[in-house]
């Protein structure tokens, strides 16, 4: 006896045969069919369906045979599948391949074989559609060609049950998409429907009636357009026929929707599109109604902010002439009377007179400081741009704080590159802020040095810098300077007088400028003001520049 051998591709063939998934399945009368019209055709009482896996032969159907299986090494279905040909034995006893196999010998005694393959589309033979019979004989050429005809309706039947498998598992899959879909639909909590270009709703979601009250049977029962507030017909309209013209397009518009309980109407803000193939719109609704009344009551806030705002800086810009005229005055004839009456003045008089006229500055100071800021606030600056040299805008300051800065006996020195490009801006209000800076440093510096410098990108002038060797700001307090009546630290006031709107004031002009006014220091080791021109050459943060160098950082 000679086993049947494995074909080059076995290993190919296997995965195709499991994957029709048919092994070891029920009876299917389709299959029974075959068998018996394959027995009737050639005249025999046994007839398969034979698959042949790894180790054995599995009948998918039979008749005239108990055996729902028998191992492959042993099997006439084997040599088939060895070659992919039809085989056909007249007299297994005399043929030496099976003269000597169980199958002959004993039980079922075969003694003629004619098996056709069952080949997949790819060439595999996945077993066999065999006829049988007990005693030799032979077939007419008419019955064997009907066998393999027969083998190959086998094929279509188990390509066939791949399919429906395939459509059973797409179904499947279309079911619980269907179903993921509608209870994302149920349970969204933005209003969802599929609309018609005949005006009325298909299909809504619970949010719809959850917001408006109606129920579905009455939203779907009137054209939708009967819900729209009469003031929002026209724009709905419009909007709804260009969702016809934008095929494909998302469509974003807001309207007014009545509601069942009350005679009020909510604002919904919609998304749709339109779907050319089912000729239906699809859309989604948000309620935002509470949104547009909060909106309208901060439109409301702002504007009555803004009127505040206005009247207070009318009320400053007014207060601070009516108390500069006759503070002037006290000033003016403090000083006369200073003058022209020394000689007639005790040292105690002339002292008081002295205090009169430095309290008299100081007041005169804080108005004009207040009369800044409501000019500020006001949007009362002059923004007219002017093109002048930097450096003789610095030059000018320190020259005229020349004297405060000799009376704190600090050094103060100036570096700016040569060639730098004119800076615009307005010329004054800078002037304002580097006065600012200037004395601010030389407030809080004793016996010290002060650096103002200016430094330059490419040519142009990047930022200036006014640094100090004084105390230095904590950094908790580096946040709160620029606030309006602020120190770092309130003895500071004390100690050195100012109102605290200095640097309020300064980041302020700077802003309306669109420069940008910054800081970097240390408690203990002096402190950097600088003005951008352009925020984004600002100097980095982590960087702080020392008064000794003339370097930029």
């Amino acid at each position: 006896m000679r086993k049947p051998g494995l074909p080059e591709n076995e290993a190919e063939r296997l995965a195709s045969l499991h994957a029709f998934d048919v092994l070891d399945t029920l009876p299917e009368a389709n299959y029974d069919d075959i068998v018996s019209l394959a027995a009737q055709i050639c005249g025999v009482p046994v007839a398969l369906i034979s698959l042949v896996d790894e180790k054995r032969q599995w009948f998918k159907a039979r008749v005239g045979l108990d055996a729902t299986e028998t191992p492959r090494d042993i099997s006439f279905c084997g040599h088939v599948v060895e070659s992919s040909a039809t085989l056909v034995v007249g007299d297994a006893a005399q043929d030496e391949r099976f003269a000597d196999n169980p199958l002959v010998s004993g039980d079922p005694r075969i003694r003629f074989y004619a098996g056709a393959p069952l080949r997949d589309a790819a060439g595999h033979s996945l077993g066999t559609l065999c006829v049988i019979d007990r005693a030799p004989r032979e077939l007419r050429p008419q019955q064997l060609e009907q066998l393999e005809s027969l083998s190959r309706l086998v094929v279509a039947l188990l390509e066939q049950r791949i399919e429906v498998k395939k459509r059973a598992a797409a179904q499947e899959a279309l079911a619980a998409a269907r179903l993921m879909q509608q209870r994302f639909f149920d349970l969204s909590l933005d209003m969802l429907c599929v609309a018609g270009f005949d005006g009325f709703f298909k299909h809504l979601n619970p949010a719809f009636s959850e917001t408006l009250g109606f129920t579905d049977e009455e939203l779907k029962s009137r054209p939708f357009m009967e819900f729209v507030h009469p003031d929002d017909h026209d724009s709905t309209t419009a909007v709804v026929r260009a969702l016809g013209e934008r095929t494909g397009q998302l469509v974003n518009f807001e309207n007014r929707f009545m509601k069942k309980d009350s005679s009020d109407y909510c604002w919904l803000r919609w998304s749709a599109t339109f779907d050319p193939d089912s000729d239906t719109m699809f859309a989604g609704a948000r309620d935002v109604t509470e949104e547009r009344l909060n909106g309208a009551r901060l439109h409301e806030a702002l504007n009555a902010a803004e009127v505040a705002t206005r009247a207070k800086s009318a009320f400053l810009t007014s207060m601070s002439h009516e108390l500069r005229t006759p503070l002037n005055s006290v000033i003016g004839f403090t000083n006369l009377l200073a003058k022209n009456k020394r000689d007639n003045l005790n040292e105690e008089e002339l002292l008081y007179l002295q205090r009169i006229s430095a309290n008299g500055r100081h007041l005169l100071s804080l108005i004009n400081d207040v009369l800044d800021i409501s000019r500020i606030e006001g949007a009362g600056i002059e923004q007219t741009d002017e093109v002048f040299d930097i450096g003789e805008l610095v030059r000018e300051v320190v020259g005229e704080l020349q004297g405060a800065i000799a009376g704190a006996r600090n050094n103060i020195r100036v570096d700016i590159p040569d060639g730098l490009t004119p800076l615009a801006a307005v010329r004054r209000r800078l002037k304002q802020v580097v006065i600012n800076l200037v004395g601010n440093a030389n407030k809080f510096t004793q016996r010290g040095e002060i650096a103002v410098r200016v430094r330059g990108r490419n040519g142009c002038p990047a930022w200036l810098e006014v640094a100090d060797t004084g105390p230095g700001i904590d950094a908790a307090n580096l946040g709160r300077i620029f606030e309006a009546f602020q120190q770092a630290d309130a003895g500071h006031s004390r100690a050195h007088g100012g109102t605290g709107l200095g640097l309020s004031i300064s980041k302020s002009l700077c802003d309306a400028m669109q420069f940008e006014l910054g800081v970097l220091s240390e408690l203990g080791n002096g402190s950097t003001f600088f003005v951008a021109f352009d925020p984004m050459e600002a100097p980095p943060t982590h960087i702080r520049p020392t008064v000794g160098t003339a370097e930029a950082p």
